[in-house]
C-alpha cells in the first residue's frame, strides 16, 4: 500500500508515494508540524515547530523532537540539531536511525515557510 504525495498538500494529481524512505520522511515532516493534540488518531503525536520556532526557542526542544520521532516504531534513534540561522530562520538537521540504516534530513524554516531542503 503507498502513501499519498502530501508534504505540504496533495498535489494536482494526487501523486503517490511507494518508496519506505519517502514516507517516513514525509511522516517525519508531518510529526514536525503538527500541533500537538490536533491529529485525532494520536493526540499526543505533534511538535508545532512553526510554532516553537516563532520565539524564544525552548532549549529542550532538540529532545522533544528526538523523543517524539523514536515513538515511531519504524525510527530506532532520531538526533535532531537545532542551528539558530539569524534574521529568525532556523535549521533543523536530523539524523533517523532506522532498520540499520540511517536517513539525513534538513529542514529550514524562514521567510518561505517550513520545508525541507535536503536529504
Amino acid at each position: 500500500m503507498s502513501d499519498l504525495d502530501c508534504f505540504t498538500d496533495v498535489d494536482a494529481f494526487a501523486a503517490e508515494l511507494d518508496d519506505p524512505v519517502a514516507i517516513l520522511a514525509q511522516d517525519v515532516f508531518h510529526i514536525l508540524i503538527e500541533r500537538p493534540g490536533s491529529n485525532p488518531d494520536d493526540p499526543t503525536r505533534g511538535i508545532g515547530i512553526i510554532e516553537a520556532l516563532s520565539g524564544k526557542v525552548d532549549t529542550t526542544l532538540a529532545s522533544r523532537i528526538d523523543a517524539q520521532l523514536q515513538k515511531d516504531d519504524r525510527i530506532d534513534v532520531a538526533q535532531t540539531t537545532i542551528t539558530d540561522m539569524g534574521g529568525g530562520a532556523y535549521q533543523i538537521a536530523l539524523t533517523i536511525q532506522y532498520d540499520a540504516e540511517v536517513l539525513n534530513l534538513v529542514f529550514v524554516n524562514n521567510a518561505d515557510g517550513f520545508q525541507m531542503v535536503g536529504t
